[in-house]
């Protein structure tokens, strides 16, 4: 018998704390509950899980292009709503007003 639910924001930042241990230096993996003008900058690559309502996304700027470039990582969206861009914008420090974003698929784990 399979036990499924939805994850909630204390299970993914139970997680990324884990991660955070593991590897110290990369920025982000902080409570996604964090939104808003809450966001704390990044000064240097980051990974986030962010929920953007209904669905978890996952931001980072590792192996992104160029300065400002964020890449969104999802199942279900083609593009990245508001909630993922804000969140990517508030944690560049990257002075100038346009940000790049990557749209990176990933497979759903729904069967």
């Amino acid at each position: 018998m399979k036990n499924t639910h939805w994850l909630t924001n204390s299970e993914i930042h139970s997680e990324q704390m884990i991660l955070k241990r593991h590897f110290p230096f990369v920025h982000g993996l902080r409570d996604p509950a964090i939104k808003g003008s809450l966001v704390v900058p990044a000064n240097s690559e980051f990974v986030q899980i962010i929920t953007t309502g209904v669905h978890w996304v996952c931001l980072s700027t590792i192996k992104a292009s160029t300065t400002g470039s964020v890449r969104i990582f999802h199942s279900m969206y083609q593009n990245p709503n508001s909630t993922a861009i804000e969140h990517a914008r508030g944690m560049l420090m990257h002075t100038c007003d346009e940000v790049t974003i990557i749209n990176d698929k990933v497979q759903s784990g729904w069967k």
